[in-house]
């Protein structure tokens, strides 16, 4: 008998799952997506993190969100491990085509290692946690138009990923959607010299920060608010709002724009 047939029935109202799309329709920002995945469809879909990836499998181009009750691991931690999760996904994804492109789980693994081989390098605290895991569930999307094919990997620590067949079928092509009409947080495929020429100004400007107001910067100049920003790095929206006016007074400035004309280039 597979994994998928040992799910157990459903047990969750059709009222539930209602609300549950109807909240989805409402998702305009990485923060509400965050929200509603940690709040009402873990409720529903138990999991630790989920990591979304989308391109081109055969090339390698792909692009990554990652939604997370874990702190170290987001989408920026995810930067650093990308020669990890490159090589994870494009396995998983040969293994969901092998399965005729249908949705599957694997339980009871000691680590990564035993689902697939994943190279080892300085990414070692995003890795570790995924280590940590010991059930995943795989949800594949082709796209047939634009040949930018999805993949969406959920991890949990559970020897046994507790998941309900109808919640899964009806939830997912409205995860997908809700990504689908957000901003993603990092382009990793925007060639580097798009970032600007970093002068010698904005290399002393930045030199003043802490690696923490870096941070709230980089967010900053993607266009994040306060309470994206804390959802994103883990910290109220408040200590965002406090990092920002230890910021400004460093900068000399009195704005967010003043301060990304000040040191943008250099972030």
């Amino acid at each position: 008998m597979s994994v998928n047939e040992m799910m157990k029935p459903d047990s969750v109202s059709s009222d539930r799952l209602q609300e549950l799309v109807q909240q989805s329709l409402a998702i305009t920002r990485h923060v509400d997506l965050f929200l509603w995945m940690q709040g009402s469809v873990r409720e529903m879909m138990p999991h630790d993190v989920m990591i979304a990836a989308w391109g081109n499998f055969s090339s390698g181009r792909l692009n990554y969100d990652v939604i997370s009750s874990i702190s170290e691991v987001r989408t920026q931690h995810l930067i650093d491990a990308r020669e990890n999760i490159d090589a994870l996904m494009g396995s998983l994804f040969g293994k969901w085509q092998q399965q005729d492109a249908q949705w599957f789980v694997m339980n009871r693994f000691s680590s990564l290692d035993s689902v697939v081989t994943v190279p080892a390098n300085g990414a070692k605290c995003f890795m570790d946690r995924l280590h940590n895991m010991k059930s995943l569930l795989v949800y594949g999307i082709h796209d047939l138009r634009g040949h930018n094919d999805s993949l969406y990997v959920f991890f949990d620590a559970a020897d046994e990923f507790p998941l309900r067949r109808l919640s899964l079928e009806m939830l997912m092509p409205h995860i997908d959607l809700a990504l689908r009409r957000i901003e993603m947080l990092v382009d990793d495929n925007q060639p580097p010299e798009e970032a600007g020429v970093v002068d010698e100004e904005c290399s002393r400007a930045v030199a003043v920060l802490s690696e923490r107001e870096k941070q709230i910067m980089k967010w900053v100049k993607l266009g994040k608010s306060n309470h994206e920003i804390g959802a994103i790095l883990d910290i109220s929206p408040n200590t965002v709002k406090n990092h920002l006016k230890r910021i400004f007074d460093k900068l000399g400035v009195s704005s967010r724009l003043q301060a990304l004309n000040r040191c943008g280039n250099a972030i």
